[in-house]
Formats: structure tokens, sequence, C-alpha cells
């Protein structure tokens, strides 16, 4: 019991780990689903770009052009001074300008009668380029739209041929928003609560292996050793009170997902057993976490090696378990190996708990066999760790 406590104090004594691997990745959690839940309910919004006008033209086409522009996003006056128009778009006062150069109208009712490739409108776009995009977009509709009501009406003026195209660009379709139902479940809930997997992976391994790999020290050891109790029992409450802190990470994690201050993962579209199950896979999943500690421990790794290793598999694992990027994106050989990484299973077992509309043998099945997979992942690492212990006290005992 004495070695259990003495595993605890080592991971609570280093209190600049756990605020960053705890509090700081859980502030990143937050920020990032607030951040994302707001854009979800924002909803679709109308173009709202500052667009300068350089009319060098001043014909008939190029104020209809003009008007156009001005309907469809905010003009704001700039001189024609390439200066004052470069620091307009450094300054973000604009996103785009739109010149218009000379001889443009002339040019324009030339192609269209010989039936040539309309003239373009110089477009400079600002630190946003896909605002500037969308503006281009709208004014070569615009063009398209007088160049096909010339067509139609070739005695027609120029600022009849305007107004049609004005008129035209004004019509738009009657669009009703539907929102699909998806019956396997709403998708958010399942990629916050799986993604949650990088922040457990780093916390258990940083945190849950430094106390290992302290009591794993030659003269720590050897004091350990020392004590009537034998090297199974104080392994094994090492390991405990590793475990111990996995759990307390997992809980922390999953409170500030499903807490009052959280995003809410799966309150709305699964009933509580489903999250108890889903969280049951995410628990499931962290031990293999601190059986990657366990083996880096066995492994003689240094505190700044763990530090570095415990970053690099906790961002390798969500990236090839097909969490942050579907596994139907990925190759061949890198979706044979996504099925290697318990992040797959348990992801795999956290959308068909969540997403099923109830709980049957059938769900409870596919889960229990993720969860199964997900364990046999952590228990064949772990197995690894004690056959490099093993080597290793013989080489010690040799």
């Amino acid at each position: 019991m004495n070695i259990f406590r003495c595993a605890l104090r080592i991971v609570m004594r280093h209190k600049i780990y756990l605020m960053v691997y705890a509090g700081f990745l859980a502030i990143l959690v937050m920020v990032q689903y607030s951040s994302s839940d707001a854009s979800k309910t924002a909803g679709p919004t109308n173009l709202e770009a500052r667009v300068a006008v350089v009319d060098r033209d001043g014909s008939a086409l190029s104020r209809g052009l003009i008007r156009h522009i001005g309907r469809m996003c905010t003009r704001v006056s700039v001189a024609d001074d390439p200066f004052e128009l470069q620091d307009a778009i450094a300054t973000q006062l604009i996103d785009c300008v739109i010149i218009v150069p000379k001889g443009f109208e002339k040019a324009f009712t030339g192609a269209v009668r010989q039936g040539d490739d309309l003239p373009e409108v110089e477009a400079d776009y600002g630190s946003f380029p896909q605002v500037g995009s969308l503006v281009s977009q709208g004014v070569s509709r615009w063009l398209s739209l007088a160049a096909a009501s010339l067509s139609l009406r070739p005695g027609a003026s120029v600022s009849e041929i305007s107004d049609l195209a004005s008129d035209a660009a004004r019509a738009h379709a009657d669009v009703h928003e539907v929102r699909a139902v998806s019956h396997d479940g709403d998708d958010a809930p399942v990629n916050q609560l799986s993604s949650i997997s990088f922040a457990v992976s780093a916390a258990v391994i940083v945190c849950g292996g430094l106390a290992l790999v302290t009591l794993g020290r030659r003269g720590v050891r050897q004091r350990m050793c020392a004590a009537p109790v034998g090297p199974a029992r104080l392994s094994a409450f090492s390991l405990l009170a590793c475990a111990l802190v996995t759990v307390m990470i997992c809980a922390y994690f999953s409170f500030v997902i499903l807490g009052p201050f959280g995003p809410g993962v799966g309150a709305d579209t699964a009933g509580p057993a489903q999250i108890a199950l889903a969280l049951s896979a995410l628990f499931a999943f962290s031990l293999t976490p601190l059986a990657i500690a366990f083996l880096l421990a066995q492994l003689g790794v240094s505190e700044l090696g763990l530090n570095a290793a415990g970053n690099t598999v906790s961002f390798l694992m969500p990236l090839l378990g097909g969490i942050w990027m579907p596994v139907s994106f990925m190759g061949g050989v890198t979706r044979a190996v996504a099925h290697l990484m318990p992040t797959f299973w348990m992801n795999e077992a956290i959308t068909t708990a969540i997403g099923a509309p109830s709980l049957s043998a059938d769900v409870l099945s596919r889960v229990g066999v993720d969860i199964g997979l997900t364990v046999l992942i952590a228990c064949a690492i772990a197995a690894v760790g004690l056959a490099v212990g093993h080597v290793r006290q013989r080489e010690r005992s040799a």
C-alpha cells in the first residue's frame, strides 16, 4: 500500500504536467467544440464583402455593373491610385478591388457580336481570397447575363441590356432548408467523444508513465526490493496506482465533454445507457496508453523521452485510427494499419453505441467485440512490456 501511495505522490508532485496535459488540453477541447457548435448553429449567411470599384471606362455597361456590385456587397470609395488601392487592401479596408479597364464596353459588345470570348475585369483580392473569388464569380455571372441579353436583343441599347442583366441577376429560386435526419445517429457527438482520445493518451502516457519510470530507476527499485514484499506485488501496486490515475484522467475529460460547461456530447441524441456504453469504450481505450507507458518504463526511457513518445503516439493514434481523417479517404496500406489502431475500434464502439436508436442485443454484441479488440491491443502491448522487463532483469542479474 505504501508503494501505491508513493506512486500517487509522484504523479501529484509534478503539477506542471497535470496543468499542461489536463488543464491546458481541456481548455483546448472546450474552445474547439464551442467554436464548432457556434459555426453549426449560425446557419447560412449572405455575402458581406467590402469592394472598391474603379471605373476607368465610364460607360453605361460599367455603370450597370457598378450598380449590381453595390446590390451584391458593400461598396467602399477608394481613389484610383495604385498606392491607395494597395494600402486599402493591406489594411483590410476592402476585401476586393474590381477595375473596369478603359474601352471595356466596346470590347464587350464586339466580342458578343463576333462570338469571341468575353473580356474580363481586373480583380485583386485581400487577406481573404475566398471572399474576392465569390465577388468575381458574381461579376462574371452578371457579364454573362448581359452577353446573353445582347445576343437575344441585338438592337437594344447598352443601358437596356444592363437593366435586363440586373433583373435576371436578382431572380432567385425559392430555397427551403431541409435538415436530414440520420437513423445512424448524429456524427457530431461521436466525433467529439472520440477526439478526446488524443488528450487522454497524452495525459496517461506522460503522467502515468512518470510514476512507472521513477519507480523503475535502479536506486528506487533496489530500496523497494529490500522491503519484505515480493517483486510481483511491488509491480502490481505500481500498476494499480497508474490505473487509478488513468481512470481519474478519463473521468476528468469525460466531465469536460459531458459536464455543464462542456458541449454536451450525446445528451440530446442518446440515452444515459448509450452514453455509459460509449464511455466504457473510452475507458477501455485508456488501457492502451497505460500499456504504452508501462512498455516505455520497462525500456528505461527518460522523462524527456516519455514526453516525446507520449505526444507522438497520442497524435498518431487518432490520425491513423480514422478519427481525424475518415478511413475511406486513406489508401489501402494505411487502411490496413488503421484496423490495428485501438482508436479505430474505440471509434467504432462509440459510433455504434451512440448511433443506435436503442440498446439491443445486436448493438451490445457489436460494441462488446469492439471493446474486446481494444483491450486485446492493450494486453498485447503490455505483454511486450513484460517480456522487455524480464529480459532487462536477467541482464542486470547476470
